[in-house]
């Protein structure tokens, strides 16, 4: 989904979005980034988005130190 969406391809997504919810599921956008992407998304009804908008790709060990990481600065602070 481009910043430029057109009416066909947001159609495709509402479907898409609206059938999950029919079923009963949650529905992950991959591949947001842009902010308007996120709110496009958003006010359509998806539940969690993935993409450069909220993080870089990382390894599981990056994660993983960055995690424990910041458990270790909330265990400081507290």
């Amino acid at each position: 989904m481009s910043d430029r969406t057109g009416p066909g391809e947001l159609d495709i997504v509402n479907h898409i979005i609206s059938l999950a919810q029919q079923l009963d599921m949650r529905v992950t956008a991959e591949g947001v980034e842009t902010e308007s992407q996120e709110v496009l998304l958003r006010a359509a009804g998806c539940n969690s988005f993935q993409g450069y908008r909220f993080s870089c790709p990382a390894s599981a060990d990056g994660i993983t130190n960055q995690l424990a990481a910041q458990t270790r600065g909330s265990l400081r602070a507290s």
